[in-house]
């Protein structure tokens, strides 16, 4: 029995259509772009993440406000409090704390793994930063003023915008910076994250006692 051609062409067509949506999905970048400013006081500004036509942006200051856009068309807004947490009771304490630096050292090797995978996916499209730093004291604002000099000129070699000022009597943090980031193939890192952590979630999980 010879089938007809659409009987062939109707599944055929829909496996297409699904995989051009599943490549498109895989291949688009997640787009992370910023403008933080900080006086003695307060810090405000925009961070903003986007993925195709979704974007979150978040609005820091006082309130800080939260927006989701589909393309240019805000859909919903939500306030974000910062509250803090209640004090825990602290039986347990010493047990508790023991396993968790169990589990913390059973991630560190995927968690290596993970920051590898992100650096060969991260690509930073713009980046500039003028900033006043200040510890308190000359000795310490010196020595972490000459750890930032010493990885400064890798960026302003791409970027050559970016200049901290130490101050050696008081202790400040101001100034501005601003980025735009573009992480490619975003779904890749989630189910690389998922094949390197679930493993190490599940031994924890069940095994350990």
């Amino acid at each position: 029995m010879i089938h007809p051609t659409g009987v062939i062409l109707i599944p055929v067509g829909f496996i297409v259509l699904y995989s051009l949506i599943f490549w498109y999905i895989y291949r688009t970048p997640l787009v992370l772009s910023g403008l933080l400013s900080r006086d003695s006081a307060n810090l405000f500004g925009d961070v903003t993440v986007r993925y195709s036509l979704m974007s979150v942006r978040i609005r820091i200051g006082r309130p800080i406000e939260g927006t989701i856009r589909i393309s240019t068309k805000q859909v919903y807004s939500f306030p974000i409090s910062l509250s803090e947490s209640p004090d825990e009771s602290k039986e347990g304490n010493i047990k508790d704390e023991k396993k968790s630096l169990s589990e913390i050292t059973g991630y560190i090797s995927p968690i290596f793994r993970y920051i590898n995978k992100i650096i060969d996916h991260i690509h930073i499209d713009s980046l500039f930063c003028h900033a006043v730093l200040g510890c308190g004291d000359p000795f310490t604002t010196g020595l972490v003023y000459g750890y930032i000099q010493a990885i400064i000129p890798i960026f302003n070699r791409k970027y050559g915008d970016i200049s901290i000022i130490p101050d050696f009597i008081n202790p400040r943090l101001e100034g501005n910076i601003g980025l735009n980031v573009l992480i490619t193939s975003p779904i890749a890192l989630i189910i690389f994250a998922g094949r390197i952590f679930f493993p190490v979630f599940f031994y924890y999980k069940f095994r350990v006692k």
